[in-house]
């Protein structure tokens, strides 16, 4: 399988779309619990301590997924860094006559 530049940002778009559906879908998650009304469903504190835990793995899934992010830029930098060495190495390469 040959990859080339388009195929690998081709591959990095992906990932982002991904990694901004997984963070709308924990602002969803987050948005219907805390929107519950807790003394229809709830009793004590259970609603509470809910709504913590979940608004805990929320905050910690989201920087997860921001540090996805920032390898994903990473990468994308890396390959637009080969992109313009490759680019000048043809044009080297081509003014020296091969």
């Amino acid at each position: 399988m040959n990859i080339n530049y388009e195929k690998m940002i081709g591959c990095y778009n992906e990932f982002e779309k991904v990694i901004n559906d997984i963070i709308e879908n924990i602002k969803s998650i987050k948005n219907v619990v805390n929107s519950l009304d807790s003394s229809e469903l709830w009793r004590g504190k259970a609603y509470n301590n809910f709504k913590t835990k979940i608004n805990k793995l929320c905050a910690a899934a989201s920087l997860y997924c921001e540090e996805i992010r920032t390898l994903f830029k990473k990468i994308l930098s890396t390959i637009e860094s080969y992109k313009q060495v490759d680019k000048m190495v043809i044009e080297k390469l081509s003014n020296a006559g091969f």
